[in-house]
């Protein structure tokens, strides 16, 4: 019988990098938006969002996941 860990799979996912939320508000049409910030590349982007408390869960960052690294 096998053990334990040589029943799961050995290869993890990647860690995703998350963009925090710094500023929430409306847009001039009544949508709701949020800015995000990644404190490890600087990445800055308004985004529209459902509600506040999804928006703080974060962002995957675009610029720090696209090459799958890890810190």
């Amino acid at each position: 019988m096998k053990r334990q860990m040589e029943l799961l799979p050995s290869a993890r996912r990647a860690r995703r990098i998350m963009a925090r939320i710094i500023d929430a508000g409306n847009y001039p049409d009544g949508r709701k938006a949020a800015q995000f910030a990644c404190r490890r590349c600087g990445w800055v982007q308004w985004m529209p969002i459902k509600n506040v408390s999804t928006a703080k869960r974060g962002y995957p960052c675009p610029d720090c996941n696209k090459c799958g690294i890890d810190l």
